[in-house]
C-alpha cells in the first residue's frame, strides 16, 4: 500500500476491477396540449363523466369503491396535458400517464372517450373558431403592413413635390377615400345583414314561443280531455261494479227466496209426513183400541154366558138354592185372565 500510495503511477492496473457505468435514460418527450385551459377543462371534466358510465356498466352500483378511486379529475387533466403526444393506436403512454389499468378495457374506454370528444361538434366548432381566429389575424396583420407601405409611399410622394408625385398622391388619396367608402358600404351591409338576422332570430325565438305556448294549451287540454275521459271511464266502471254487485246480490237474493221456498215446502213435507205417521199411529191406536175393546166386550159376553151356564149347573147339582148374584160376583172376581181369554176362544153352547 505504500508503493502505491508513493507512486501510484508505476502501479499495474487490475483488470479484474470493472468500473460498472449506469445507462443514460433517453430524452423524454416535452407532454403538450394545444387546448385552451376551459376547453381542456371541459374534456377532463368528459373523460370522468365517461368513466362513470364504464365503471357502473363493469362494477354496477357499489357504495365500497368509487369511479374517482380508479381514475379522477386529476388523471384526466393529466391525459388532457398529454393529449398531442398520445397516439390512438399505441395505448402505452395513455397507460403510464393514468398509472396502470384498474378495470379490464379501462385504457381503451379512455381512448375511446377521447375519440368520441374529438369527433364530436363541439370540437369542430373549437376547431373551426382557431381557424377563423387564426385567418383574422392574419388579415389584420396584411391590413397593417398595406397600411404601413402606403403611408411610406405618401410620405415618399410628399417629400418628392413633382408634378407625377402630386399626382399620385391625388391618385392615393382618392383610391383612399373610395376604399373608405367601400368598407363604409361593406360595415352598413354587414351590420344590416347582422340586424336582419337578428331579427329573424327573434321572429323564430317569438314564432317558437308562441308554439310552445300552444304546444302547452295543447297539453294542457288534451291533459284535461284524458283526466275528462278517464273520470268517465272509472264512472262507468264504478256504476258497472254497482251494477255487477247489484245483480250478484238480486241473484243471491233469489236464490235464499228459492232455498226458504225449497225449506218450507221440505219443512211442509216433513210435516206432512208426520202428520200422516201421527194419523197412521192414532188410527193404529184407535183400532187397537177398538179391537181391545171389541175384544172386551165379546169376553164379557163369553163371559156372561159361562156364568149363565155355570149357574145352571150349579143350580140343578145343589139341592139348596144358590144367589145368582153372589155367584157371578165370586166368579168376576176369582177370573184369571189367562182363563177368561182361554173362555173367550172357547164357544159355549149347548153342546158343550
Amino acid at each position: 500500500m505504500d508503493n502505491i500510495l508513493a507512486s501510484p503511477l508505476t502501479t499495474p492496473k487490475d483488470t479484474s476491477v470493472v468500473t460498472m457505468i449506469r445507462k443514460c435514460q433517453g430524452k423524454k418527450t416535452k407532454l403538450l396540449c394545444i387546448l385552451p385551459q376551459d376547453v381542456a377543462e371541459i374534456l377532463a371534466n368528459h373523460l370522468v363523466k365517461d368513466f362513470e358510465v364504464v365503471f357502473a356498466k363493469t362494477l354496477g352500483t357499489t357504495d365500497e369503491f368509487l369511479p374517482s378511486n380508479f381514475f379522477s379529475i386529476t388523471e384526466a387533466k393529466a391525459v388532457v396535458a398529454a393529449l398531442d403526444q398520445i397516439h390512438m393506436v399505441t395505448l402505452n403512454l395513455l397507460e403510464s400517464v393514468i398509472g396502470g389499468s384498474w378495470l379490464p378495457g379501462q385504457v381503451e374506454a379512455i381512448n375511446q372517450s377521447i375519440s368520441n370528444w374529438v369527433e364530436s361538434d363541439y370540437f369542430a366548432g373549437f376547431l373551426l373558431s382557431c381557424t377563423e381566429h387564426k385567418e383574422f389575424i392574419e388579415s389584420e396583420a396584411l391590413c397593417l403592413r398595406t397600411a404601413m407601405e402606403d403611408a411610406a409611399y405618401k410620405q415618399k410622394l410628399i417629400t418628392q413635390e413633382t408634378p407625377q408625385a402630386k399626382r399620385d398622391l391625388a391618385e392615393m388619396e382618392r383610391k383612399e377615400k373610395a376604399e373608405k367608402k367601400a368598407a363604409e358600404r361593406e360595415l352598413a351591409r354587414q351590420m344590416k345583414q347582422v340586424s336582419a338576422k337578428q331579427a329573424e332570430s327573434e321572429k323564430e325565438a317569438e314564432r317558437l314561443h308562441v308554439a310552445a305556448m300552444k304546444k302547452k294549451q295543447a297539453d294542457k287540454t288534451s291533459a284535461a280531455k284524458a283526466l275528462a275521459r278517464e273520470e268517465a271511464a272509472h264512472l262507468r266502471r264504478t256504476k258497472a261494479e254497482e251494477a255487477a254487485v247489484a245483480k250478484l246480490e238480486e241473484r243471491a237474493s233469489r236464490a235464499r227466496a228459492k232455498e226458504e221456498e225449497w225449506a218450507a215446502k221440505e219443512k211442509t213435507k216433513v210435516e206432512e209426513r208426520a202428520r200422516r205417521k201421527e194419523d197412521k199411529e192414532q188410527a193404529k191406536r184407535k183400532s187397537s183400541i177398538n179391537r181391545d175393546n171389541c175384544e172386551s166386550r165379546k169376553l164379557k159376553r163369553t163371559v156372561s154366558l159361562w156364568d149363565t151356564a155355570a149357574i145352571l149347573a150349579l143350580h140343578h147339582s145343589t139341592p139348596h138354592p144358590v144367589d145368582v148374584s153372589d155367584v157371578s160376583t165370586n166368579l168376576e172376581s176369582s177370573s184369571d185372565p189367562l182363563l177368561l181369554n182361554d173362555l173367550s176362544n172357547t164357544s159355549i153352547g149347548p153342546g158343550n
